[in-house]
């Protein structure tokens, strides 16, 4: 009878696998497991491999770099939250797998590849994982909204994530002494505050903005506060981008 939940193990370790973020010790233990896993689980498995190491290949095409240590606490982190899911199928579940994994590996290449380190505004890198995660789900939809004054707010929602991405195109910073704070609007009540952005942080597409559990948000609004931002807008909304 297979063990489902050594079958489940083996999956997780896939993408590990095909990062090469693994020891020598623990290959060949992941090569012995896999010549005793069923047919289904072996093909998975590959087809897992196969889908992560392309997409490396082309992300790292112009600079080829060895993944550094950190690509295995992401991994094992991205595993968490895969874990922490509730899908049944097995094709279900190495779809998801894969797309998440391919994200995270996309966001630490990518980073790698421009000597950069993937910043968020005040967020760390495991906020930057999951702004690629967002940005790779297959229900994202793409808002946009004028900004009095000029330019454009954009927003990149995704309901399966609860979250969406918020960036600025062409749009003044705020002026010394005042922030932009960013407000969740629900369809009744009061506004909800998503955080505040400083003078020099604007987001923009290369940056983004990570507005997490928007539960039944219909829209967001951007309004000018005093530093450290208000319990509610202190003053009439400069931009607005509605859900619809």
């Amino acid at each position: 009878m297979p063990d489902d939940d050594a079958d489940e193990n083996l999956l997780d370790i896939a993408p590990i696998y095909a990062l090469d973020a693994l020891t020598d010790a623990e290959r060949a233990e992941v090569d012995q497991a896999l010549s005793n896993a069923d047919a289904e689980t072996a093909e998975s498995f590959a087809e897992t491999v196969a889908e992560v190491t392309t997409t490396m290949a082309i992300l790292s095409e112009a600079d080829a770099v060895e993944p550094p240590p950190a690509v295995r606490e992401r991994v094992l982190a991205a595993i968490r939250q895969v874990r922490s899911g509730t899908v049944s199928d097995l094709d279900q579940r190495r779809r998801r797998r894969t797309r998440i994994w391919i994200a995270a590996a996309a966001a630490v290449v990518i980073a790698i590849a421009a000597g950069v380190a993937i910043s968020q505004l005040g967020t760390d890198d495991a906020d930057a994982t999951s702004q690629s995660e967002i940005l790779a789900a297959p229900d994202i939809q793409t808002f946009t909204g004028a900004i009095t004054g000029g330019g454009t707010a954009v927003v990149k929602l995704s309901k399966d994530e609860n979250a969406a991405v918020l960036s600025f195109l062409d749009v003044a910073e705020p002026n010394t002494g005042n922030v932009y704070q960013v407000w969740k609007m629900p369809p009744t009540g009061n506004p909800i505050s998503a955080g505040v952005i400083e003078p020099g942080q604007l987001p923009d597409e290369s940056t983004g903005l990570i507005i997490d559990d928007l539960g039944d948000a219909t829209a967001l609004a951007f309004s000018v506060e005093p530093p450290g931002g208000s319990p509610q807008p202190t003053t009439t909304p400069f931009g607005l981008v509605k859900f619809a």
